[in-house]
């Protein structure tokens, strides 16, 4: 298995869908550079008099930006479509016809994961630099790493790991839209999902718990448990059940 990643991961970190997805993670430099124009309303943070806004917290907000977007998701979308679909349909597959094809399937999987863990990481990285070079010179900004009180602690980590989860599910139902459909489908259907997990939280209510963005509403309205298990919980149905089928269906198709 360890071979076989390795081999995988650096097939998938050579490509240039790759490379667009990390692009994303830029986004922070983006912010950095519209506090260079106090007086443009582009990117610009309101916050309350005399809050101040931790690193951790910068980070929340801007990963939370990030993914309300449409096009880091739709990236994401496309490179778990050209891992899986593209290279069947190009007989790249064809090299891996002796190994195990369950062994295959999670390398795949998890060379996609360690990709959306590096963004995540890479992110954090240009939030430190934008908020060390520039938040912290304005008059809601500290050097502070954390919020002020556990509370606020809480609530921004756990809404940092409801967002990644977002990325993470992104990455299975991409994988199995993509091993039954091809790449009209997946791209359309990747578009219709990331509008409907986005305003989920807006409409709130039970409707929005069957996915992890819609426990966001939770995390700052006193129920911080009940977010954190729901969105774990409902996450790992999802990632059970989409790594469940769409490994029956790899399993069973010509390289």
């Amino acid at each position: 298995m360890k071979n076989i990643f390795s081999a995988v991961f650096s097939s998938v970190w050579k490509r240039k869908e790759t490379k667009i997805f990390l692009a994303f993670s830029l986004y922070p430099l983006v912010f950095y550079l519209s506090t260079l124009f106090p007086n443009s309303e582009f990117m610009k943070i309101h916050m309350e008099d005399g809050y101040q806004l931790s690193l951790l917290e910068l980070y929340s907000l801007l990963l939370g930006s990030i993914n309300s977007l449409t096009l880091p998701i739709l990236s994401l979308y496309y490179l778990t479509h050209t891992v899986f679909k593209k290279e069947i349909e190009d007989s790249v597959m064809f090299l891996y016809k002796d190994v195990s094809r369950q062994n295959v399937f999670w390398a795949k999987i998890l060379s996609l994961v360690l990709i959306v863990v590096i963004f995540l990481c890479s992110s954090f990285v240009f939030t430190t630099f934008a908020h060390y070079t520039a938040v912290v010179n304005l008059p809601y900004g500290t050097p502070a790493v954390f919020p002020s009180t556990l509370v606020e602690l809480a609530q921004t980590a756990v809404t940092i790991l409801i967002t990644s989860l977002d990325f993470l599910i992104s990455v299975f139902i991409a994988m199995l839209l993509s091993l039954y459909f091809g790449s009209g489908v997946t791209m359309t259907s990747s578009l219709i999902i990331g509008i409907v997990t986005t305003i989920l939280p807006i409409i709130g209510g039970k409707l929005a718990m069957i996915y992890p963005t819609g426990f966001i509403q939770l995390v700052y309205g006193n129920q911080l448990l009940f977010a954190f298990m729901g969105a774990i919980g409902i996450s790992l149905c999802y990632i059970l059940l989409l790594s469940g089928i769409g490994f029956k269906k790899f399993r069973h198709m010509e390289f």
